[in-house]
């Protein structure tokens, strides 16, 4: 006869060795070219999972990323456990206090995220956005633009709108030096097509990383 499986966490000792997740690509590969929401999402996916695994859990939903770890049952060897598994996971040294100092998967998720994509290299939205942008109009075909009504000339407008504030924001910055060119960029933009406004876009805010 076939045993059941426990419902709840099963007790264990602490584990020498990391998890499965090490043999796989690092923690930084993964969230590279993932926008910051995605970055965090997948970091606390993973850490809800480990944490689960610790715990004997089957489901990683099971674990409310808010609970404190002391509250899921977790204790000193636990926490080593969980330690070397993030260690294995990430690619990053972690003390073995670390889920004290940040008592939470949610907070611990975000710690961890910040030693393996620092902010400084971290992308910023505007440009996750832009590339965005730039893929789906890519991805338009001449049949999918009447498909999904898209009205070219409208969209023309809006980011040449888009454009013409960001040059403004750039003449702002830059002061007065850049002032006296701004009459003629505004004339560019109007006689710009979809293909040299991204081009300009480049040129401006760099191509995408």
């Amino acid at each position: 006869m076939q045993l059941p499986g426990p419902r709840g966490p099963v007790r264990r000792t602490a584990a020498t060795t990391g998890s499965a997740a090490g043999a796989i690509a690092s923690l930084a590969d993964r969230l590279s070219g993932l926008s910051p929401q995605e970055q965090e999402q997948l970091t606390l996916h993973l850490i809800r999972t480990e944490v689960a695994s610790v715990l004997g859990y089957r489901d990683s939903a099971a674990i409310d990323p808010d609970r404190a770890f002391q509250e899921l049952g977790f204790d000193s060897l636990l926490a080593v456990e969980l330690r070397n598994r993030l260690n294995a996971m990430a690619g990053v040294p972690l003390p073995a206090t670390v889920i004290f100092e940040h008592p939470t998967p949610a907070a611990l998720a975000g710690a961890l995220l910040a030693r393996v994509v620092p902010e400084s290299s971290a992308r910023p939205p505007l440009i996750a956005g832009l590339e965005q942008l730039e893929a789906s109009l890519t991805d338009l075909t001449a049949g999918s633009w009447d498909e999904l009504g898209l009205d070219h000339s409208a969209i023309s407008v809006r980011l040449q709108t888009l454009l013409a504030k960001v040059r403004e924001a750039a003449d702002a910055a830059d002061g007065p030096a850049r002032a006296t060119g701004a009459a003629g960029a505004a004339g560019a933009i109007e006689s710009a097509t979809a293909e040299e406004i991204f081009a300009l876009i480049d040129s401006e805010l760099g191509p995408p990383q």
